[in-house]
């Protein structure tokens, strides 16, 4: 096969290998920690005032910092967010927020499953599941 038809071919792949991943992260982190799982969807399904899921989360902004709040099962208070001081404003798409917030949940080792890392340009995006 020709170097020029490999590559379109695993571009037109890595979607759906991202996709794979993500479903058995979010299965994982469901299993572990399914008020999390619930709050990270919540969160990164960004609705307008009329309740119609945007695609338009941006770092940083007020809804990122202020993120979802939710009562783990322990009644211990959580918070979903992402704080940073991007510069531009970086956009984190519904698919990349789920997925990387998944993969953080699933790979947890704080026993109420709080965790954070840096993602973005020069690592300006600073994404949390903490206590509240």
């Amino acid at each position: 096969m020709k170097p020029s038809t490999i590559l379109p071919i695993l571009i037109l792949l890595f979607p759906q290998a991202l996709a794979a991943t993500d479903y058995q992260n979010a299965m994982t982190c469901g299993q572990r920690f399914p008020r999390i799982n619930g709050a990270i969807e919540k969160f990164c399904y960004k609705k307008n005032t009329s309740g119609v899921v945007t695609n338009d989360l941006v770092i940083p902004s007020a809804y990122a910092s202020i993120g979802s709040m939710f009562y783990g099962l322990r009644g211990n208070k959580l918070v979903v967010q992402i704080t940073g001081q991007c510069s531009p404003a970086q956009w984190v798409p519904a698919q990349w927020c789920l997925s990387q917030f998944h993969e953080m949940c699933a790979q947890a080792s704080h026993p109420l499953g709080w965790t954070w890392r840096n993602y973005g340009n020069y690592g300006c995006q600073r994404f949390e599941i903490k206590g509240g």
